[in-house]
């Protein structure tokens, strides 16, 4: 993968009257390893108590889009990807986590690959009744050179 100056990753993040979940969702991907990337958080009208705070951040990296409208996450997304700066396209929800080495591992494969794949999906890991343990759900990694677009799913439900 060739570093561009920019971010590597942007990461798009809908929200919606969610600020507590969202804080936790930006502390996972503050810790990640990989440090190339910038967030696209997209307010997508939230209620005047629950809209993100562009103060609340103190890392530069973290960028809030507020929508004048609701339109759904999906209309969310494509305003976070018309936002975004980065070579490639990951998607976070809100009330989801990456783990540590989540990017610095898509980063490392998009490398071995030669910069060729387009579209990489990722595992799926829910915490179990516990909370304490970890459930992998199997998803092939897939592959497409059809369109320019690099998708992440990787999601760290809390259930």
């Amino acid at each position: 993968m060739s570093r561009s100056a920019g971010p590597v990753f942007s990461v798009v993040i809908p929200v919606y009257n969610q600020p507590e979940e969202l804080s936790v969702a930006l502390d996972s991907l503050k810790l990640q390893t990989y440090a190339h990337w910038e967030a696209i958080v997209v307010d997508d009208r939230s209620d005047d108590n629950a809209s993100p705070d562009p103060n609340a951040y103190s890392d530069e990296r973290i960028k809030i889009v507020k929508k004048v409208n609701n339109s759904g996450r999906s209309a969310a997304r494509n305003t976070g990807i018309d936002h975004s700066n980065g070579d490639y396209i990951c998607f976070l929800d809100c009330d989801d986590l990456l783990l540590p080495d989540h990017l610095l591992a898509i980063a490392l494969k998009v490398g071995e690959i030669g910069g060729s794949a387009e579209i990489i999906r990722t595992r799926v890991i829910k915490k179990t009744e516990d909370k304490e343990k970890f459930e992998r759900k199997t998803r092939p990694n897939i592959f497409y050179t059809t369109i320019r677009l690099f998708t992440v799913f990787a999601f760290l439900l809390n259930c």
